[in-house]
């Protein structure tokens, strides 16, 4: 409430970014706040914003847990998908974002470990990544990027960054 205020008497701002802010802790099924709105009584850009703010939320650090990886972070917004958060909304985050964003790292099916590089406008599921520890546990330098929608290999799923990366 107290940002909407700020912003909406500040005439640099569009009276869209002062309901951005006012309303992007409002959630699709009316479970959210301020003011517990739900369905088209939510602007777009509170819409949008929800879904990068949870996002943010849970990738960042905080003082009362750990962050998340962002596969993780992803699995519970799409996990929202149609009650907190609206479709549209989703289905284009994870488009941009990919399933698999960029610094992920992931386990292929070769049992090589990369790091995503670049998200994939031809599926969520495949990026583009680089191998940086091979099937026998060798660290790889300079190894070229990989685009999953044109090699045999794909995710088996993610790691953490101090589990098995730590351990190659």
């Amino acid at each position: 409430m107290y940002s909407y205020k700020l912003i909406s008497q500040d005439d640099k701002f569009d009276p869209a970014a002062a309901y951005g802010a006012l309303q992007h802790h409002e959630k699709l099924n009316g479970s959210g706040y301020p003011q517990k709105l739900k369905g088209s009584q939510i602007t777009q850009d509170a819409k949008i914003l929800s879904v990068a703010d949870v996002y943010d939320a849970l990738t960042s650090e905080r003082p009362f847990r750990d962050r998340l990886e962002p596969y993780e972070a992803m699995k519970i917004i799409i996990s929202g998908n149609g009650t907190l958060f609206y479709p549209n909304v989703v289905s284009a985050f994870v488009k941009v974002m990919s399933l698999y964003p960029v610094e992920s790292f992931v386990k292929l099916s070769s049992g090589e470990l990369a790091i995503v590089t670049r998200s994939s406008k031809k599926s969520a599921m495949m990026p583009v990544v680089r191998v940086i520890i091979d099937i026998s546990g060798n660290k790889v330098r300079d190894s070229e990027e990989i685009d999953l929608n044109y090699d045999t290999r794909y995710i088996s799923g993610p790691i953490s960054r101090t589990s098995e990366l730590l351990r190659g």
